[in-house]
């Protein structure tokens, strides 16, 4: 009944406090006790969301194996991290007797996007062969390459090989389908999230050719965390357009079960581009309501049940991944 939330510490976010905003008021809504809690913070803090409304963050401390939260010491029976855990697992919240969820062995600091699409690729594999159809319609092809460091351009050869398979089995597939277009990869940080450390390419001579503003880009990803180890991954263009600028969907989903969606938009991008990159903007919350009464011969792009379907297998991937 009483949930100790922990977000991100992102204060100048407004719009992520006020995401941060609306998982507090769902949990309330549903009958709990919920508070705020920093893993930072020393002293608590009033804070205002994008739409103005005030959220209040606590510090948190622990006493033997629980965590309280406050001068008022609140006493959760289940601690909820909205955090991604990049920089490493909080000392505080190991092996204490609340529950954490997701579990800290979750957080990016041990995730690995090449794990997560091994899982992944295994579960749509399975899928399609029950249904009768190539993987290759809902998976995406990738290498791993550990061991890089992009300032002192050590390491870049497996990147090079990586891309080379990639595009190598990309051409075959497109060959395979009556694909005309040339393939191309994103070459990205291993972990981590936030669109940062990647670029693209279309061939390995590129790895080779990156100048120092690239490579310095490439070095470093969140919290200043160096970006020694990178995944090859296959870049699929985007198809949806919103107002003429290149958007993808973001599907939410609560209990493994699809319940909503906006789309990530960039205006200064184009449509092989990555997204999660400055310029990106975000649909408001009626978007597919509204954009269905002015197209309504154009519903794919709020097509839930496809979108849905693809969320709920990564969601079986991501379980797979940590059990």
């Amino acid at each position: 009944k009483k949930i100790l939330l922990i977000p991100e510490d992102h204060t100048r976010n407004t719009y992520y406090l006020e995401n941060v905003y609306v998982i507090k008021n769902i949990l309330e809504k549903a009958g709990k006790e919920v508070v705020l809690g920093s893993l930072t913070f020393t002293e608590s803090q009033e804070l205002k969301t994008s739409s103005g409304k005030e959220i209040k963050i606590d510090f948190i401390k622990r006493e033997n194996d629980r965590i309280f939260c406050g001068k008022e010491r609140f006493d959760a029976d289940i601690i909820v991290v909205n955090n991604d855990l990049t920089v490493g697992a909080p000392e505080i919240l190991q092996e204490i007797k609340q529950p954490v969820v997701p579990p800290v062995g979750m957080g990016w600091y041990r995730r690995r996007k090449s794990v997560h699409f091994a899982a992944y690729e295994t579960v749509t594999r399975n899928f399609s062969n029950e249904f009768g159809f190539d993987p290759f319609f809902i998976s995406t092809a990738f290498h791993h390459c550990g061991m890089v460091n992009f300032k002192a351009k050590e390491g870049l050869e497996c990147v090079a090989v990586g891309v080379e398979k990639v595009l190598h089995i990309l051409k075959q597939k497109y060959e395979q389908h009556g694909i005309k277009q040339e393939p191309y990869v994103f070459i990205k940080s291993d972990k981590g999230t936030y669109g940062m450390g990647i670029m693209t390419a279309r061939s390995s001579g590129e790895v080779f050719e990156m100048n120092k503003k690239i490579r310095n880009k490439m070095d470093v990803i969140k919290g200043g965390e160096i970006n020694a180890e990178v995944i090859i991954q296959e870049g699929v263009p985007t198809i949806d357009v919103i107002d003429g600028k290149s958007a993808e969907p973001v599907v939410y989903l609560v209990n493994a079960k699809p319940v909503g969606l906006f789309y990530r938009v960039n205006e200064s991008k184009d449509n092989l581009s990555n997204l999660n990159s400055p310029g990106m903007t975000f649909s408001n919350e009626n978007f597919c309501d509204d954009y269905i009464e002015k197209n309504p011969d154009k519903t794919s792009i709020c097509n839930m049940k496809v979108l849905g379907l693809i969320s709920r297998l990564a969601a079986l991937a991501a379980a797979k991944e940590y059990y």
